[in-house]
């Protein structure tokens, strides 16, 4: 009986060999360890920061335009909470800022600061100024209009 070729194009299959299995078994192991480690607790963990950074870049960029803008052109008591807020973050050693400011603040104000204070801690690219085209200097009139010193 004639051995059959097999179809063109494709090579003849071998029998594997105890070398190929073995390898194999080392492919399947390595497959299992990485799946046993997206169950690690740490691997969870990240994946639930990494969601938490994306949902304060989502909330807190639009957030943060709002607040600058308000700092901007207001002089109200709430646009000055906000000023010392984003003071605060700029460098909060040399302008702390008393949570209790955020209670002054509507609801709106106070939503926006939250979603501004978790993309700076939580999910920070830059410094709070650097967000803004002349930030260093546009902080520095607005810390100038509304008498924010450093302690």
């Amino acid at each position: 009986m004639k051995a059959e070729k097999p179809p063109k194009g494709m090579a003849a299959k071998r029998p594997e060999s105890e070398h190929d299995m073995r390898a194999k078994e080392r492919v399947i192991a390595t497959e299992n360890e990485i799946i046993d480690d997206l169950n690690d607790p740490f691997f969870k963990q990240m994946q639930e920061y990494q969601a938490a950074a994306e949902e304060a870049r989502r909330g807190g960029f639009p957030a943060l335009r709002e607040l600058m803008k308000l700092a901007e052109e207001s002089d109200t008591g709430q646009a000055r909470a906000v000023a010392r807020l984003l003071a605060g973050l700029y460098n909060s050693h040399a302008y702390p800022f008393p949570l209790n400011h955020l209670r002054g603040l509507d609801l709106k104000l106070h939503t926006q600061c939250l979603a501004v204070i978790a993309l700076d801690s939580i999910a920070p690219e830059k410094e709070i100024h650097e967000y803004f085209e002349n930030g260093s200097r546009r902080f520095q009139i607005m810390f100038k209009k509304f008498g924010i010193e450093p302690v």
